[in-house]
């Protein structure tokens, strides 16, 4: 993956980039444990890229061997320490070189299958649709998406193409005869970390594990593949960006009135969006050409279903969702089941089959709609079952530690030299303060002045048990003990007779907080005051209620069902009944169409999204176990429109 200093004459660095997995999820996307190893000198991109892996993997194969003499705490003798690589993680021209594979060029280009493409002379590219539509070749069958009858690429097959490019370029076979071999294969010849030369495999004999995985050792990078190719290209093509037949409208492709307006709409949503769900929510019809990942993964997962529903054809609209639904499981900082690798399979091979039928419909002229990054996608489930999770290998940390070089280039004359010297500055500051944080607290924090936070809790906070899952807890700021008057008293008197609370006195005092850690982990708030509240504020306090009701079943009898209802916290209180301290949220009911005597708070839905009129109400208190999640909103037309909620990938998202 490259980093760009200077974008106007340019210093292109390739850095390589070292994750230990055997770190917790939350500490690995830490930028500190992102191992810095190298960074290419510039001033563009490395024409040998192995040149510089050598060193490299002479300390891989020197780990894989075993490094004996280890010392670990409570073990009577010394330990060999081994470590070994799972996996190679890069965007799609730094895993063309390094696994020298022939790249977008090739007619054989994906990584995991053996497929041709089409070359069209009037682009000069080569595009993947499933048939080959040319004149004259009788649609021949190039893939499947349902079945797996294309063959597949294997650590044996790749070796031996491999080995027939090198044997071409010894035998002194002529350049176009090489390039022949290479467009059929897709191999260039030998790599060090994919398919070595005999050479290097004696070279580095401990390394076999690797040489042995096939393609699942360069696994496609799911940031790059999806958010910043699919994503966007569908983007073009409803906003009537890219089109392949010029001067003909699509039934796809949204006016550019209602364009206008989606970009509007979404940059009106910053107020009404947790800052854990999207740090900066722009205009993306104006700003699309710099929306980074991050911001394509906002609107594949929770703004862009709200703002296309009813504004395309269902059947198009069908397609967009599928992959939506596909990425919601697929983009999780979690483990994946069975279950889910097959639901996610099943949306994305309805994508990709509706994508050739309804976008590209088997014309000649509309193949340059078949990219290989849509025929990449059908090998999503193979690598996730092969590699693990998306997060295991996904380039968000990476991405995040690229962002922090460009800071510490302080020379236009020597570029690579100028981040060499601070790197190792930094590198050593880091050392020393962990070493001091750690062994030396109190001596660390009399010389810097600052005194070391404490794990858990911030003072001030009230833990509150929960009977099942994890405990919540009320944070700061809070105040003073008062007794609870009016609406408020009577809304707790009912709150308490619903948890079966047997000493209830007739004033109850309560201590009021106005933030809350809820089971899940994250943050939520209560609705602030003043007149910049709407205005200038992110609003986190919008929270989704698990609850249970009551329904008549057909035969007259009575069954409980789970259901969830929206509310805007004012405060948070905490109470001491019953010998124990308990939390409630109280929270002022939403308003929408669903609304009826004694039925409140339930969202209506539109277009398939959950929605509602507005906040105002009759407030309630709830436990504050039963507060699920801060949701955000969308704005159109009146309506609030509730967006999916993505699991944020650390706590200071």
């Amino acid at each position: 993956m490259a980093f760009t200093f200077w974008r106007q004459n340019g210093f292109e660095g390739w850095p390589i980039v070292a994750t230990p997995l055997s770190l917790s999820p939350k500490q690995r996307s830490d930028n500190k444990y992102q191992l810095l190893l190298a960074v290419t000198p510039g001033p563009k991109q490395p024409v040998h890229l192995e040149s510089f892996l050598h060193l490299i993997v002479e300390e891989l194969n020197q780990l894989a061997r075993g490094i004996p003499g280890l010392k670990v705490p409570y073990l009577p003798t010394t330990q060999v320490l081994r470590a070994g690589v799972l996996n190679f993680t890069t965007d799609q021209p730094g895993g063309d070189k390094l696994t020298r594979f022939k790249g977008v060029n090739s007619l054989v280009y994906n990584r995991l299958r053996e497929f041709e493409g089409v070359y069209m002379a009037a682009s000069n590219h080569v595009y993947y649709p499933p048939h080959d539509p040319t004149p004259g070749r009788a649609n021949k069958q190039l893939f499947s998406v349902y079945t797996l009858a294309t063959p597949r690429r294997t650590a044996a097959s790749i070796a031996a193409n491999a080995s027939a490019a090198e044997n071409a370029r010894s035998e002194g076979k002529s350049v176009a005869v090489q390039t022949r071999l290479q467009q059929k294969t897709g191999v260039k010849g030998y790599s060090l970390l994919f398919a070595p030369s005999p050479e290097m495999r004696t070279a580095y004999p401990h390394l076999k594990h690797l040489w042995d995985m096939g393609p699942t050792a360069a696994p496609y990078d799911f940031m790059h593949l999806i958010l910043l190719n699919v994503v966007p290209h569908m983007w073009k093509l409803f906003a009537g960006l890219k089109r392949v037949e010029k001067y003909k409208d699509e039934a796809y492709i949204v006016p550019k009135s209602t364009v206008a307006l989606m970009g509007k709409e979404l940059r009106s949503a910053r107020r009404t969006v947790p800052r854990a769900q999207a740090r900066s929510l722009r205009n993306i019809d104006v700003h699309h050409k710099s929306f980074k990942a991050v911001d394509w993964m906002h609107f594949i997962l929770c703004s862009g279903p709200v703002l296309l529903a009813g504004r395309m054809p269902s059947e198009f609209y069908a397609i967009f969702m599928a992959l939506s639904r596909a990425c919601r499981l697929l983009l999780r900082p979690r483990g994946l089941s069975e279950a889910d690798i097959t639901a996610i399979d099943v949306n994305i091979k309805y994508f990709v089959a509706n994508y050739y039928t309804k976008f590209y419909r088997g014309k000649f002229a509309r193949v340059p709609l078949c990219l290989s990054t849509i025929a990449a996608l059908l090998d999503v489930a193979p690598l996730l079952r092969a590699c693990g999770p998306a997060w295991v290998f996904w380039k968000f940390p990476m991405e995040r530690k690229i962002g922090t070089l460009n800071k510490l280039i302080r020379s236009h004359s020597r570029p690579h030299a100028s981040l060499q010297e601070n790197l190792m500055r930094h590198c050593k500051a880091d050392l020393i303060k962990s070493f001091g944080e750690n062994y030396l607290p109190n001596e660390w924090a009399q010389t810097t002045g600052k005194r070391p936070v404490p794990p858990g809790l911030p003072r001030g906070s009230l833990q509150v048990p929960q009977s099942t899952g994890p405990d919540c807890a009320l944070l700061p700021p809070r105040s003073a003990h008062a007794e609870l008057v009016g609406t408020e008293l009577a809304a707790m008197r009912a709150v308490l007779v619903q948890e079966d609370a047997t000493q209830v006195p007739p004033d109850i005092v309560a201590k009021k907080c106005f933030r809350a850690n809820l089971a899940s982990g994250l943050i939520s708030c209560s609705k602030p005051l003043g007149s910049d509240c709407d205005t200038h504020r992110r609003r986190n306090y919008l929270v989704r209620i698990n609850s249970t009701e009551r329904v008549f079943l057909p035969d007259g009898t009575v069954a409980v069902r789970l259901v969830s209802t929206l509310g805007a916290v004012l405060h948070y209180a905490a109470v001491f009944i019953d010998g124990r301290p308990m939390g409630f949220a109280y929270v002022e009911r939403v308003k929408s169409a669903k609304d009826r005597r004694g039925r409140y708070g339930y969202a209506s839905s539109m277009h398939g999204i959950e929605c509602f009129i507005g906040l105002g109400g009759v407030p309630y208190y709830v436990p504050i176990g039963a507060v699920g999640e801060v949701v955000g909103t969308l704005e159109r037309d009146g309506v609030h429109f509730v967006m999916f909620t993505r699991e944020p990938f650390s706590e200071g998202q």
